[in-house]
């Protein structure tokens, strides 16, 4: 009779653990699954020695009461501990669509405005400006490429110097530093101009307008704030009236009014942020055809000086370096310095 009791409890309790085990439980409950498990085993195992029908069952409720108080102790600390039910939390408005939108606007941002900085790098190197620059964010540094036309002029000068008379007699040295200074004086000043006009002025106009998007994108992540601010305060009235009654309708009007004041800018934004992205092509287009342009005349006069100084080279240096000859002639001349005797270890 003892053994048909005990295994009509053992069943008991084990269907009931059974039941209990494979509800749904969230990754928080595996120490309360394992205490559970434990129970189990607890069962299985019967009852102790000296230990009757009664007191196991006894002993097995208390264990399970025991479980059971401390699952809804964890569950409720667990679910205060949610985003949801935090008392200061205010639970955000989120669109995909336009956080994708001020994404592509962030990076043609950064683009546009790297482009403005290296075409006054640029316009700089071809003036042939080569002092120091400081920058917020950077040490100073020189500026880009640092100065094609400035670095020609100082080694059309060293050039000059070295030829000293030589190149007096035979005009090279002298009408090379005459090519780079026209150059200089004529060509690149003559650039500088137009550059700015359809280079440089309509990239810093395009990044002109970026404070103002900004400024609107502030605003209307501010109405945002207004809007889940209020929408949360709507949710507690509701949740937990309170004794003025016109509390609710004022909270939900001015919800309403936060609503459609995120929306308006919201929508604005969204419409018209993908708009300016596109525009970036065609405005752009002629900036970088005309810089092509400046780029190709300069090109075209620097090659047109440079061929006027061919005159001045030796018929017979022109006839070697284009048969590939001048490699040997100048082995030759190195071959003539080392017989010298102040030349001779080297």
């Amino acid at each position: 009779m003892e053994a048909q009791c005990l295994a009509k409890v053992k069943a008991h309790w084990l269907r009931r653990l059974h039941r209990v085990f494979y509800q749904p439980y969230r990754p928080y409950d595996t120490r309360l699954l394992n205490v559970l498990a434990i129970i189990f085993d607890v069962v299985n195992a019967g009852p102790v020695v000296n230990e009757d029908v009664h007191a196991f069952n006894a002993r097995i409720t208390h264990y399970y009461q025991l479980w059971v108080r401390e699952r809804d102790v964890v569950g409720r600390l667990q679910e205060e501990c949610q985003p949801g039910n935090d008392p200061g939390h205010v639970e955000r408005t989120n669109d995909r669509d336009y956080e994708v939108e001020e994404r592509r606007f962030r990076t043609m941002e950064s683009a546009a405005n790297r482009l403005q900085k290296e075409a006054k790098g640029y316009l700089d190197s071809l003036r042939g400006e080569n002092q120091l620059r400081t920058t917020p964010d950077f040490e100073p540094e020189l500026t880009a490429s640092q100065a094609m036309t400035a670095s020609q002029m100082r080694i059309a000068e060293t050039i000059d110097a070295f030829y000293g008379d030589a190149g007096t007699r035979d005009g090279v040295s002298r009408s090379y530093k005459q090519a780079v200074e026209d150059l200089d004086a004529e060509t690149i000043k003559a650039l500088d101009g137009p550059y700015r006009t359809t280079v440089l002025e309509p990239i810093s106009r395009f990044c002109a307008y970026f404070p103002d998007i900004n400024e609107c994108i502030k605003k209307r992540n501010n109405k945002l704030l207004d809007y889940d601010s209020m929408r949360s305060k709507v949710k507690k009235l509701v949740e937990k009236p309170d004794k003025d009654v016109t509390k609710l309708p004022r909270a939900e009007k001015e919800a309403e009014m936060a609503k459609q004041a995120y929306e308006q800018l919201n929508e604005q934004l969204f419409t018209e942020l993908p708009q300016l992205i596109d525009l970036r092509v065609p405005y752009l287009d002629p900036s970088f055809e005309a810089l092509v342009k400046i780029q190709l005349r300069f090109c075209a006069e620097a090659y047109s000086r440079m061929a006027q100084v061919q005159q001045y080279l030796d018929p017979d240096t022109r006839d070697q370096y284009a048969r590939g000859d001048l490699d040997n002639r100048v082995e030759q001349v190195l071959s003539e310095i080392r017989d010298l005797t102040i030349a001779g270890t080297v």
